[in-house]
């Protein structure tokens, strides 16, 4: 979500599904925290790491805006792309036997990725995993 959006690594379904299962807390405290910000009035997307100018100004929003940014950081330093903070979107970078690169998709609540998309699609576009 910051900065370069080119993937440092590739996934196998394997790798993806270890990985998810190593970070799903994370995960879940992301979107917890961004769904209780923006509930309470707070855009999220205003801040700095987003690309925005602004700051989250209310009392004790602050706290909680930097900690969705560390555990956004953390899953950035794993290898993941968070599409949707508060919904808990997350994409694990892997490239088709055509060599085609596509993500595998993972939405908060899901019990594993069962869902795939191509890439620049997003996951609006997510197909399951059978047709990969």
């Amino acid at each position: 979500m910051n900065g370069d959006m080119s993937p440092r690594k590739y996934f196998t379904l394997h790798e993806a599904q270890l990985t998810l299962q190593k970070n799903r807390v994370i995960i879940e405290e992301m979107a917890s925290l961004a769904t209780y910000l923006f509930q309470m009035g707070y855009n999220l997307y205003d801040l700095p790491y987003f690309g925005g100018t602004g700051e989250v100004q209310r009392s004790g929003s602050t706290r909680e805006a930097r900690r969705v940014v560390e555990l956004l950081e953390m899953l950035k330093n794993e290898g993941l792309v968070v599409t949707n903070i508060e919904e808990g979107f997350v994409d694990f970078p892997t490239v088709r036997d055509n060599g085609e690169e596509a993500y595998f998709c993972y939405r908060l609540g899901e019990e594993e990725i069962r869902f795939w998309h191509g890439a620049g699609l997003g996951c609006a576009h997510r197909t399951d995993l059978e047709s990969f």
